[in-house]
């Protein structure tokens, strides 16, 4: 498969199997696989969704269930073309477990809060105080000119727990930039 299209599976993950040139596609943890774009209108017919990329806006990394009551490293699942580079330009989080009052923290491009802070150390979740209500991340205004390099894995890395236990979900949104 030369080129490919992400796409996400339907509810209940498993094994796929596409005509007309009988590939079988397996989803990954987060239901995510890349098609062979001739399967791609088989694979919608049995449910399956076709995530768009390219240079504007696009779904490009999430860290579900993140534990907003540890300190160390959480990082997310990205979702790029191989060897693409690219740049965030929203962070979300929602669905928190309980009301955030006290959890504070940020993204970073590497794990131990290596290399300048994508969202700063300081941000607050305090406004998600039910799991119907999402808080677009402040990211930090000096990286948002920042391309990242193929390979880079944004990690979440609290300054400070919640006290108890707590998750919520993150999403990220950026631009895709092809390998060069």
């Amino acid at each position: 498969m030369a080129k490919t299209v992400l796409m996400l599976g339907p509810t209940g993950g498993g094994m796929i199997q596409a005509t007309p040139n009988n590939n079988v596609y397996v989803p990954d943890v987060q239901g995510f696989f890349l098609a062979d774009p001739l399967d791609v209108p088989t694979l919608e017919r049995a449910g399956c969704r076709t995530v768009p990329f390219g240079l504007g806006p696009n779904y490009i990394g999430r860290l579900l269930g993140a534990n907003m009551n540890v300190t160390t490293d959480q990082p997310f699942v990205m979702y790029l073309p191989a060897g693409a580079k690219f740049r965030p330009t929203k962070i979300t989080a929602l669905n928190a477990s309980v009301s955030l009052t006290t959890a504070a923290g940020g993204i970073y491009p590497a794990a131990s809060k290596a290399g300048t802070a994508i969202v700063a150390a300081a941000q607050a979740y305090s406004a998600l105080t039910a799991a119907a209500l999402a808080l677009d991340l402040t990211i930090v205004s000096g990286t948002l000119p920042t391309v990242y390099a193929a390979g880079v894995i944004p990690t979440l890395s609290l300054t400070t727990g919640q006290g108890a236990a707590a998750t919520a979900d993150f999403y990220m949104e950026g631009q895709i930039y092809p390998a060069s």
